[in-house]
């Protein structure tokens, strides 16, 4: 026969036992670990009392004023070299710092954004609980959700939108594709982008930076606008942007780019320039979330080329500008010296055979040739007649439209006093 089983009661007994010998163990730890900090800082405090006070070090001579300045440049001095990587840290902290400060200071966001979908405002949320953390503009009604990246940007692309090449367009000059959209996408490009490549664009009679964000300035002066809103479409690595934002003569200046690398590239140059980085959004031209009528002032410095849809871009920029606002426009005509732009027989012949058969295969009916042809996706307009009726048929009231140079068009519109859309 089996033994019978113990009581209860001596067993309860052991556990009770076992668990106030575990918790009296816990404590003495927990004791002992807290003390460690101050049982070290005491040991500190005794090695310095027996320790001989040390000698007072002779006072070094005033460095020269050019020295210090050197110094100061880490060109040389007691001091050391200056590290560039330190100063980057400090500037990625004071970032980061602003941006969670923002996180729960701003629960409203900007009244001018709105959701591209059905232009109906947004309202910022933090979601703190959960991982990832994110911050993100929210439309509650048809539960759209538009994430604020880390890089300091707002998302606001239409999803599944494939960068605004889709249909019911048309393209407006030669054949565009969704091509010139993604070349742009490449952190190559956004890298190389004020390191030469703009600059070719004066070889084609491109104002350049310092002449184009004049221009604009007087422009938006001109029409009464200088208090308003100022998008910069396209804006790249914000060459001109940056220009406009640090000029102090606009009341604000807003960033839009369908490029993730050029926006990433626009805000490291503005904090890189000592600037607060403005608001920056990804978006697409044909599909801007901004509001109705909310915005004083356009510029779209060599950008229409790459629009995927220019008719229903120039449509949107007419939609977001006040009465009398303005748009400003730089873009690329038939002829432009470029690598990505040719307009010769020699370069078309040193194209490849599928490249030369579907550039004449999508030539216009009528014109005399393809365009292009190693840089399909671009839009290179015939001449200013053809971006004037563009423009008119956007519904811009005031057109101007001159060329310079061998292929640069610079195009200035002002929306009509009674419209509002």
């Amino acid at each position: 026969a089996g033994r019978a089983p113990q009581g209860g009661a001596g067993g309860m007994a052991r556990a009770l036992l076992a668990a106030v010998v575990g918790l009296a163990c816990l404590s003495a730890g927990s004791a002992l670990w807290a003390g460690r900090p101050f049982r070290a800082s005491r040991r500190r405090r005794d090695d310095a009392a027996s320790q001989p006070a040390p000698q007072q070090q002779p006072q070094q001579p005033q460095q020269q004023p050019q020295q210090q300045e050197q110094a100061g440049n880490g060109i040389s001095g007691d001091q050391g070299p200056f590290v560039p990587d330190e100063e980057a840290r400090r500037v990625r902290l004071e970032d980061a710092k602003r941006g969670l400060l923002a996180t729960f200071v701003s629960p409203e966001h900007d009244a001018i954004v709105v959701c591209p979908e059905t232009l109906q405002p947004l309202r910022r949320e933090a979601r703190l609980i959960g991982w990832p953390a994110e911050v993100a503009l929210v439309n509650h009604k048809f539960a759209l959700r538009y994430p604020v990246a880390r890089a300091g940007y707002v998302d606001l692309r239409v999803p599944g939108g494939g960068g605004g090449g889709g249909g019911g367009d048309g393209p407006a000059s030669t054949p565009n594709r969704a091509y010139g959209t993604r070349l742009f996408t490449s952190p190559l490009v956004s890298f190389a982008y004020e390191r030469g490549w703009r600059e070719q664009f004066e070889r084609n009679g491109f104002p350049g930076p310092d002449a184009e964000s004049a221009e604009v300035l007087a422009l938006v002066e001109g029409a009464g606008k200088a208090g308003g809103v100022t998008l910069d479409l396209s804006c790249g690595s914000g060459v001109v942007g940056r220009r406009l934002a640090a000029s102090g003569r606009l009341g604000r200046v807003v960033l839009a780019d369908y490029s993730d690398a050029m926006l990433r590239e626009a805000r490291r140059r503005f904090l890189e320039a000592g600037l607060e980085p403005p608001l920056m959004v990804r978006c697409d031209a044909a599909r801007l979330p901004i509001a109705s009528g909310s915005l004083g002032a356009v510029h779209a410095g060599a950008a229409l080329h790459c629009w995927p849809r220019v008719r229903a871009s120039l449509r949107e920029v007419h939609r977001v500008l006040e009465p009398r606002g303005v748009f400003y426009a730089t873009t690329f005509l038939r002829g432009a010296l470029s690598a990505v732009a040719p307009d010769t027989g020699a370069q078309l012949a040193s194209a490849s055979p599928e490249e030369a058969a579907e550039a004449r295969r999508q030539a216009p009916r009528g014109s005399a040739g393809p365009v292009g042809v190693p840089a399909r996706g671009f839009t290179l307009f015939r001449g200013v007649e053809e971006l004037r009726d563009l423009m008119v048929e956007a519904g811009f009231d005031e057109v101007e439209v001159r060329r310079e140079g061998r292929a640069c068009a610079v195009v200035r519109c002002v929306k009509g006093a009674g419209r509002l859309a």
